[in-house]
């Protein structure tokens, strides 16, 4: 999972489109040792390492992805897992530091979720919105191959409401292609139609932080594990 947030813990389940992977999952989280406040550590240690952009952390047992959101995201049949490793990094790639081991995260709330794939895909380029109202993020929403997994800091013009805060958010930009090569990117100012909920759109505009996280190679029909071409050049 890919562990985001510098005020509070969001975690980003890193889908692929088989078996146990198939589902898109983004948690709000507490992570916690008996003796320790290991989110407490990893919000440090990211305000000490600005440059770095990706942290992850590996479960530390089976079970099913689908536990964290149903049979409700509001009541899920699982609302904890152990946790082998917090990494500074990605858990797969050379470089990686380890920050915390043997912890239990535990779900505050389940941010947005939903099975692989999706049937019929959103035409124009589409973003669940995360967070608070000190820090937000857009993840892309995921539905069938090929795709990519996206996750960027943003700031909206005007600003969210908690109550809106607290509600499922999508975010369609019209007019832009919903592909890995029109996706948002760093610095980029974009105007887009927000849903919030079930009744609420609004149009806002978009400033375009910290990218994240990007992968396209391990989310096509036939995953490849190589880095591609775009995401070379974003340096993930």
């Amino acid at each position: 999972m890919l562990v985001v947030g510098h005020k509070h813990v969001y975690l980003s389940h890193l889908p692929m489109f088989h078996g146990e992977h198939a589902a898109q999952v983004i948690l709000e989280a507490g992570l916690q040792q008996p003796a320790s406040d290991v989110g407490a550590v990893y919000l440090k240690d990211r305000a000490s390492h600005p440059d770095v952009k990706m942290y992850t952390l590996q479960p530390g047992e089976e079970f099913v992805l689908s536990e964290l959101f149903e049979p409700d995201p509001a009541k899920p049949a699982r609302t904890a897992f152990s946790v082998q490793a917090l990494f500074r990094g990605h858990l797969e790639r050379p470089g990686n530091k380890v920050l915390a081991k043997d912890f239990t995260a535990t779900v505050l709330r389940v941010v947005h979720a939903h099975r692989l794939p999706v049937p019929t895909p959103p035409a124009n380029l589409t973003y669940v919105l995360f967070g608070s109202s000190d820090e937000l993020f857009a993840a892309h929403f995921i539905t069938q191959p090929p795709d990519f997994d996206h996750v960027i800091g943003v700031k909206l013009e005007p600003p969210m409401t908690a109550e809106e805060l607290r509600q499922e958010m999508v975010l369609t930009i019209a007019g832009r292609a919903n592909k890995a090569d029109a996706r948002i990117r760093a610095g980029e100012r974009v105007a887009g139609s927000l849903q919030v909920g079930a009744n609420t759109t609004r149009e806002v505009h978009l400033l375009a932080d910290t990218e994240f996280y990007f992968e396209e190679g391990e989310l096509r029909a036939e995953p490849t594990f190589s880095a591609t071409r775009l995401e070379r050049e974003s340096g993930f």
